[in-house]
């Protein structure tokens, strides 16, 4: 038996050893919307879907016997590549409240981790200690959660769980990329995202005196 939980552009698929979250490359540049970036008074809006992008789905993928999580991400300058990380051990806090959010009935919890704060709900009507991409942890499968950092939410749209139905294969991702421990690509994404600062604070379209803001998902330092 496996879980099929579909978030429109992102898929969560589940079974009792692992689990693979996608972020579908063709539904992703069909449903992309343009970012807007704060540069003190200034906005510059971009694009999430670069012209590099090579068609492939990227990847988080959780073993639950080995603790492996290996992702198919992207540098900030765009290159794509395979991480080995490992499952983190998320130290959630269980909020009294509570709300029904669809068919479900749910509760709170929020945590820190990479410092982004985490505001999650959950039910135990599907006990699976998943949630969408790393998010794990918790006595019941998340259905809504909000990255503050970033400003993102993620909201289940449909489950079909239990099933039996073979969609998508839960395996690692292809090697296809150059291959990072989480060690690795920190040091490397760093260094590009400090790259990305200093050319949109040089670019045409920013103030004197201002820097940029980008919120990415989690912190490196």
């Amino acid at each position: 038996m496996g879980t099929v939980i579909d978030a429109g552009t992102e898929d969560l698929f589940y079974n009792d050893m692992a689990s693979v979250y996608v972020q579908y490359a063709k539904k992703a540049q069909a449903n992309s919307e343009p970012e807007t970036i704060v540069k003190g008074d200034t906005r510059i809006t971009v694009n999430r879907v670069d012209e590099t992008d090579d068609g492939k789905d990227f990847i988080i993928y959780q073993n639950y016997n080995t603790k492996a999580l290996i992702n198919r991400t992207a540098f900030s300058n765009s290159k794509r590549c395979v991480v080995q990380d490992t499952i983190p051990t998320f130290n959630w806090k269980l909020e009294s409240d509570k709300k029904r959010i669809g068919l479900y009935d749910c509760q709170k919890a929020t945590m820190t981790f990479r410092c982004a704060n985490y505001t999650v709900w959950f039910t135990t009507a599907i006990p699976l200690s998943i949630g969408p991409a790393k998010l794990s942890g918790l006595p019941g499968l998340i259905v809504e959660a909000y990255n503050e950092r970033a400003d993102m939410t993620y909201k289940l749209l449909i489950v079909n769980y239990p099933t039996s139905t073979k969609t998508y294969k839960i395996a690692p991702p292809y090697l296809g990329d150059p291959v990072y421990s989480y060690e690795a690509y920190r040091k490397i994404e760093v260094v590009e995202q400090d790259k990305m600062m200093k050319f949109l604070s040089g670019s045409a379209d920013a103030l004197p005196g201002t820097k940029p803001v980008v919120n990415f998902p989690e912190c490196l330092d």
